[in-house]
């Protein structure tokens, strides 16, 4: 059984059910539904292992230094909708093999957006930015997101009029 049939044992549940509410004197709308439920029931697993298999083929290409090939099984997978923080991290160092610097850096974005705080794809991302011909310089926070920053930051942190305070009072 894999990961996501569970998920979507329970989603088929909930959409029968959702279905003979709404099709009560539609008995061949049931029919096709529940048919249609049940069959993407039956290919999901499939689906899945043939999406594993681009991943490890992709690897395996990218390894023997097939890099165009490498990119077309990982932009395979993303073309049939799904994504991980490890497809985008692969993707982005296959277009960075390629010398695309662009491409490279927006999947090692997309990367981490799915999983933060990865120190080989922090290493890599730092590592396209410093190659690019412009500074890429982040736009500033929005004003009032920095003043409610400073606020919280300056009631977190020990203030030096409590020391003072503090001092005073043990004499």
């Amino acid at each position: 059984m894999t990961r996501n049939q569970p998920r979507t044992f329970t989603a088929v549940l909930g959409a029968l059910r959702l279905s003979h509410v709404m099709t009560r004197n539609q008995p061949r709308t049931f029919a096709v539904v529940f048919g249609t439920l049940c069959l993407s029931i039956l290919l999901a697993p499939q689906t899945a292992a043939a999406q594993s298999a681009f991943f490890d083929e992709g690897n395996r290409l990218y390894q023997a230094g097939d890099f165009d090939g490498a990119l077309d099984r990982y932009r395979r997978i993303l073309d049939a909708g799904l994504e991980s923080g490890d497809l985008h991290y692969n993707i982005g160092n296959t277009y960075f093999r390629l010398g695309e610097l662009g491409p490279a850096i927006l999947h090692y974005e997309r990367a981490l957006r799915l999983t933060p705080g990865d120190d080989d794809l922090l290493a890599n991302l730092a590592l396209a930015r410093s190659m690019t011909a412009d500074e890429i310089v982040p736009r500033p926070r929005f004003w009032l997101f920095r003043a409610v920053d400073w606020w919280v930051g300056s009631l977190s942190l020990p203030h030096p009029l409590i020391f003072f305070v503090l001092q005073r009072q043990n004499y």
